[in-house]
Parts: C-alpha cells; structure tokens; sequence
C-alpha cells in the first residue's frame, strides 16, 4: 500500500513478517571524483537504470564501491542522507541481510536480481535498490522513468566545451 503524508512525502509500507517496513520520502545522491560528478534523486523502492554502453552506469558502481572500499583516499566521495552501498557476487543473500536503510547499487551481469528469492528479498526490505540492467525484472514492481545518466566531466580539458555546448540553451533563457 502507499499513501501521502501531510507534508507530500510519498510514504510505501509493505507488512513483513509481522511488521511494517516503511520507505520514506526521496534521497538526492551526489558522487564526486576528481573528474566526474554524478547528481540524482531516488523517489521509489526500486529504480531500474538502462542506457546505451559507455554512458556511465557501470563507471557510477565502481565509483560507489571503490569509497565503500577505500573511503576517501580514492578520490571519491559521497553525499547522501542514507548510505550508499553496492551489492555483487555470489553472497548477495548473506550480504543482503545485513544491509538496512541503505541505497544498494547493483551493477549489469548480476542474474540474482531477476530470481524470486532477491524480489522476495526486496519486498522484505528497508532498502532502496537502484539496478542496472537491461533485462525485464518479472518478479519487482518497479516504476521506470526514461533519463538519461549525465556525468559531468570536471577536468580543464572538458571545461570549454560544456560551456561551448551551454551556450546556445543560456541565450535561448536569457541567462
């Protein structure tokens, strides 16, 4: 069931064994490198990411894993109010169960995210999964929205053209 709180937050609560587990609200992400930055916001659950080869989405994992790694000694940070975590390998069930109130990031080529057992998982979860696949998930309802995941290339030598390629939409409102 879902339901709107008075302040407009989406509420989604599912009962789970015997208890309700409530996913609140949405979750703007914002990862860094010295070179990239990636902004977005989750609304749902579940958020599904497809897009066309070398746009960014695995680059996004690896970002995500190589802090929980490394922490900020890579380069990489994070902000987010809730964790950011990545899920991979063949002990995603014993990983999963310890995961709570996280945003999880599951990489393309992971097949236990199209099993029953992961959407049973999911639906007794506190979690918000943001997936990237190009396959259909028949066991989770999850909402797709069609965008495109932008990176943003910091270095000096991208800086001209982001500005060359903004020009034209500035002049056009006037800013």
């Amino acid at each position: 069931m879902s339901f709107y709180a008075q302040s407009g937050d989406s509420i989604s609560c599912n009962l789970v064994s015997g208890r309700v587990i409530c996913l609140r609200g949405s979750y703007d992400v914002v990862v860094n490198s010295r070179r990239l930055q990636y902004k977005f916001t989750i609304r749902r659950n579940v958020t599904v990411i497809r897009g066309q080869s070398a746009t960014g989405k695995t680059t996004l994992i690896e970002m995500i894993s190589d802090f929980n790694e490394n922490g900020i000694d890579n380069g990489v940070t994070i902000s987010c109010a809730r964790d950011c975590v990545v899920l991979h390998g063949r002990n995603w069930q014993r990983d999963i169960l310890t995961l709570e109130n996280n945003i999880v990031f599951i990489d393309e080529g992971h097949n236990f995210v199209l099993s029953q057992d992961f959407a049973k998982a999911v639906r007794n979860s506190s979690n918000y999964y943001v997936i990237v696949t190009g396959e259909r998930l028949e066991n989770i309802p999850y909402q797709y929205t069609k965008s495109k995941l932008n990176p943003v290339y910091l270095h000096d030598n991208n800086k001209m053209r982001i500005l060359m390629a903004m020009k034209p939409l500035t002049e056009r409102l006037g800013w």
